[in-house]
């Protein structure tokens, strides 16, 4: 082969680069059960399956095609249209718009869309792409609520993730003049969906079911291979809580949530004194688990690596567990469990308290935290007001334990935790925390509050809301 031909090929390769950079929608290939939902022509079309079977991307694609107003699976009404994005938070949507950005071919967008990476499409109020042929794209979140939604008219809406009941009724009423589309893409998880259900069943909305296998993971056209492997799948498989390892996989609607352990990932290999390195990051933490006694006391230290932000490391140190005690017992537990360490108060950056009103009829209604709160200040000397640090009260949004527990699972399945053995009741926590015979977690069972103290020790943590500290040794 002469310079020339290599010359030709080099310049090739570099529009075709070029190309797939400005213009990438045109290079994606969906796999089969994609095709399907892309294809289907039904007014309301509903993508039903499992994590990471390309829920997202599916629906990302069609929105653009609309926009563009040029659809290879089926015709769409000519630009400009006014599609909306429905997504249960602003986090979820800066996820979505970077997945809409990943395929968007930017010489189609106007001039002022300004895409920022992890922080999405920029601009005043809610978030708008707008194509130069005058289509534009709002994205909106369920927390907005029905006012949120409760004007405008649509050509088309695609919801991700599933909505609450009251919002249907509102987002149909804005696609009702312009006879538009929706498209549900969902894995039914977390809230209630008898309500959508029932419209699949009285095939108001067309439903297609994806589930986790080799052939959902195959793109097609060009011989592609397979995104995961058999392998891949069953390491997927086990990174799932068991209650609705079903749903994850499968799209289930219900995942028939067997009987067993929570933390089954979670063995004793996981429980070492092996130092961490001493020269990475670690953000430290105490958990506390007020009981229905207010001198019931459960409380965790816990060091996250935070040295890669992407993938931290938890290590559950010292536990104090205890009731039938005072409260300025507990703060004095507290003070030795941290000094036994080698550490100091002020090291610690993170303290967080359950919401309990321990105790209420017999002190006057005061808050667990505080009361421990005013127990430190006292013991360690401290004017009122003037303790060097806050105990914090836990934010306990709407499925937090799961979300929770799921994140610490995940980690346990990435050996990214580590317990140490003298922290002998959370071990058997987690060894002994199951699913109660009639299906889900046992919230009242007696292993559930180190588990608590450990998700309040660690959360804020593991989703990048703090910045490390100052650092310290770990000490066995």
């Amino acid at each position: 082969m002469n310079l020339s031909a290599l010359a030709n090929i080099a310049r090739t390769a570099g529009k075709l680069g070029n190309d797939a950079e400005q213009n990438p929608i045109r290079y994606w290939r969906p796999t089969q059960i994609q095709k399907d939902v892309l294809e289907d022509t039904h007014q309301m079309v509903l993508f039903r399956a499992g994590n990471q079977i390309g829920k997202t991307m599916c629906g990302a694609f069609d929105t653009i095609c609309r926009c563009m107003g040029s659809h290879p699976f089926k015709p769409v009404p000519p630009p400009p249209v006014e599609t909306w994005v429905i997504c249960h938070s602003w986090e979820q949507s800066r996820t979505i718009m970077g997945k809409f950005h990943e395929l968007v071919p930017k010489h189609e967008l106007h001039p002022s869309i300004e895409f920022v990476i992890g922080k999405g499409y920029r601009g005043t109020g809610a978030p708008i792409v707008r194509f130069k042929n005058g289509s534009l794209v709002r994205f909106k979140t369920t927390n907005q609520g029905t006012l949120g939604i409760a004007s405008g008219t649509v050509d088309h809406i695609w919801v991700d993730e599933p909505p609450p009941p009251e919002l249907f009724g509102e987002l149909k009423a804005r696609t009702t003049r312009t006879k538009g589309t929706m498209l549900f893409t969902l894995t039914p998880i977390g809230a209630p969906l008898e309500w959508l259900k029932q419209l699949v069943k009285d095939k108001i909305v067309h439903e297609h079911v994806g589930i986790m296998n080799v052939e959902n993971c195959t793109p097609l056209y060009n011989g592609s291979r397979p995104l995961m492997s058999e392998t891949d799948i069953e390491s997927l498989r086990m990174s799932f809580l068991p209650l609705d390892r079903d749903v994850r996989m499968n799209g289930d609607w219900d995942g028939g949530m067997p009987e067993g352990r929570i933390f089954e990932q979670f063995t004793d290999d996981l429980v070492s004194d092996l130092s961490p390195d001493p020269d990475r990051q670690y953000i430290w933490s105490i958990g506390i688990d007020h009981g229905h006694d207010i001198a019931s006391q459960v409380a965790i230290l816990t060091a996250v690596d935070v040295t890669d932000r992407n993938r931290p490391v938890i290590y559950v140190v010292d536990e104090y567990v205890a009731s039938g005690t005072s409260a300025e017992i507990h703060a004095k537990s507290i003070i030795a469990m941290v000094k036994r360490n080698g550490l100091e108060l002020a090291l610690i950056h993170k303290w967080t308290g359950d919401r309990s009103h321990g105790g209420s009829k017999n002190n006057g209604g005061r808050m667990s935290n505080a009361m421990l709160t005013s127990a430190f200040a006292h013991v360690l000397k401290y004017p009122k007001g003037k303790l060097p640090f806050r105990i914090r009260t836990a934010y306990k949004p709407k499925y937090s334990v799961y979300y929770g527990c799921q994140a610490l699972h995940e980690l346990m399945c990435d050996s990214r935790f580590q317990i140490f053995p003298r922290a002998e009741r959370t071990i058997k926590s987690l060894k002994y925390w199951a699913i109660k015979k009639s299906g889900g977690m046992d919230t009242m069972s007696e292993w559930k509050h180190c588990i608590d103290a450990l998700r309040y020790a660690t959360m804020g943590i593991i989703d990048q809301q703090y910045r490390a500290p100052k650092q310290s040794k770990i000490r066995r």
